[in-house]
């Protein structure tokens, strides 16, 4: 089997939802104690958090691109990011290293694209939502549409995420809430809303709404097992 590089706690709680989807579909797909060969980077949250209010990329950069190399020299066959948002950063990093990466954006633009979607909502961090590298990237590269919700909303979903989510609080205040925002978003017409941090899956899922909800942490998850026993 190969092995599997994770660059992670950003935040811990996603990461641990990238542990644990990884490890249980490994057991599954190959039964009996198999589980997945895993190289964790986990950085500091707090460092991450300080550099991208404070809009240096450029730390925030640097800070994976370190990361990213000490997995390459522990021996790990792929690289992921545990994170939407610093996917922001994905080129600097996958250039810093041999071996290749799976880019969270791709893949679940491929599933939106499976489903025959063009477009959809976005819930993610006011990163994710208000900088205009996930909607220009869906464009671009996949022409997908991607509609994100109003100011208010944004700072809704925001404070949701890092006050609450990356501490491991969920709570069906917030989870209304949320459905809220995705049934604002249902007005305008989209066809499903991409769940744009890997800490939402927390707090919503599938049975929450009738538009399709895409699980970005899961579908990323599950491209890593792809990867680790197919080639």
């Amino acid at each position: 089997m190969k092995k599997l590089g994770l660059i992670g706690g950003i935040s811990p709680e996603s990461t641990l939802l990238y542990y644990k989807i990884i490890n249980e579909q490994i057991n599954h797909d190959l039964g009996m104690h198999n589980t997945a060969k895993i190289f964790l980077e986990s950085v500091n949250f707090q460092d991450i958090v300080q550099a991208i209010f404070s809009s240096d990329w450029e730390r925030t950069s640097k800070i994976l691109c370190e990361a990213a190399v000490n997995i390459e020299k522990a021996g790990a066959d792929v690289l992921l990011i545990c994170s939407n948002t610093l996917h922001k950063v994905f080129p600097a990093v996958e250039s810093s290293v041999k071996i290749p990466m799976i880019n969270i954006l791709d893949i679940v633009a491929e599933k939106i694209k499976e489903d025959k979607f063009k477009k959809v909502g976005l819930l993610g961090t006011v990163f994710t939502m208000e900088d205009d590298f996930h909607v220009r990237y869906f464009k671009e590269k996949h022409d997908i549409d991607m509609i994100v919700p109003s100011k208010e909303d944004r700072n809704t979903v925001n404070e949701i995420i890092f006050d609450e989510l990356c501490k491991g609080i969920v709570s069906q205040k917030s989870r209304l809430k949320l459905l809220k925002i995705i049934d604002h978003l249902d007005i305008v017409g989209v066809d499903g809303i991409v769940l744009g941090c890997t800490e939402l899956p927390l707090i919503l899922s599938s049975d929450d709404h009738y538009l399709p909800l895409y699980d970005t942490t899961n579908l990323h998850a599950h491209a890593a097992v792809k990867f680790l026993l197919n080639n």
